[in-house]
């Protein structure tokens, strides 16, 4: 399991971008990663809900948009994770978004930072760092 890399899941971003519980952890995260201490990604399909909601709240959105495309994180196409995204579906039943997060964890052999308490139901599928 790499110690210098981590996935970032939409709702690790929101807590982000909202300033909530967990921000610190996130914030200092990112810090880490712009000085090239560690490597960030996020699935593109969570990246599309961060955008998306970023979005349907309107106020300021295009400068966050822009903040956004300027964090230190890999964006990870999602074509090659369908596969093992699906499977994760199909064999635990949590949303299909959470799902290609913990493919990209699987993939890459990294923590998924996330508060989102569905992940609890992959059991030891995927390590966990939770924010809250």
């Amino acid at each position: 399991m790499s110690q210098n890399e981590f996935i970032l899941d939409s709702y690790a971003m929101l807590v982000f971008l909202q300033k909530e519980p967990g921000y610190g952890r996130v914030e200092a995260l990112l810090k880490r990663a712009m000085s090239g201490e560690v490597k960030l990604h996020i699935s593109a399909i969570n990246m599309a809900e961060v955008q998306y909601y970023v979005i349907r709240r309107g106020r300021d959105a295009a400068k966050i948009l822009a903040a956004l495309e300027a964090l230190p994180f890999r964006v990870e196409s999602a074509d090659s994770y369908i596969p093992a995204a699906v499977e994760l579906k199909a064999k635990y039943g949590i949303p299909l978004p959470d799902c290609f997060a913990a493919a990209v964890a699987q993939d890459l052999k990294c923590p998924l930072v996330t508060g989102d308490r569905e992940f609890r139901k992959l059991g030891e599928a995927v390590t966990v760092e939770w924010l809250r």
